[in-house]
């Protein structure tokens, strides 16, 4: 078995120090290879959530405003029927039951004209 130039001198158990040391060298060389790619996948997969994330934020925030909306849209239908009800209640005590169209808008103006 011929022996290379740098380990002319070497005997045997240095040799398999050698080899032993070669063979973990390969080993840890493997090991940080898998550790590198691991990290890039897990650097992608992190970029691909952080992703996911800003665009359920964004339509979150669509619907928190259309929420919003829709509240201020109960609100002013609320207040607008308290209001048509405060009218009806203030025509009925004036000229007795409500009735439809222009005959009720009549009997108030006669009403009020009459006072």
């Amino acid at each position: 078995m011929p022996c290379d130039s740098a380990l002319a001198g070497c005997d045997n158990e240095d040799r398999l120090k050698l080899d032993e040391l070669m063979a973990l060298c390969t080993t840890l060389q493997n090991r940080v290879l898998d550790l590198e790619k691991t990290k890039t996948t897990l650097h992608n997969e992190i970029a691909s959530l952080k992703r996911r994330v800003k665009k359920l934020e964004k339509k979150d925030s669509r619907l928190q405003r259309a929420s919003r909306r829709n509240e201020r849209m109960d609100d002013v239908r609320r207040i607008e029927e308290e209001v048509d009800l405060d009218f009806l209640s203030d025509a009925h005590n004036r000229t007795g039951p409500v009735e439809s169209g222009d005959s009720c808008e009549m009997k108030v103006k006669l009403e009020r004209g009459a006072t």
